[in-house]
């Protein structure tokens, strides 16, 4: 029965746990939807794939498709 009972302390952090959330704004929620899909574009763009085949796909433009005696 002893273990049962809850010392000062638990009972502290039992309330402490129990308050409610804060609730974000709908402001808020915009600019962390903005600012993931910022994320995810950006993230697009510099994977360890796009940067290699960007750089090929321009030196291959400039190099093998330049018409000669323009």
């Amino acid at each position: 029965m002893e273990a049962e009972r809850m010392d000062e302390q638990q009972v502290g952090q039992m309330d402490h746990t129990l308050q409610p959330k804060r609730t974000a704004s709908s402001e808020e929620l915009i600019a962390e939807k903005s600012l993931r899909r910022i994320a995810r574009v950006i993230s697009a763009l510099f994977t360890p794939f796009t940067i290699p085949f960007v750089a090929f796909l321009i030196l291959f433009i400039f190099s093998y498709l330049h018409a000669p005696g323009l």
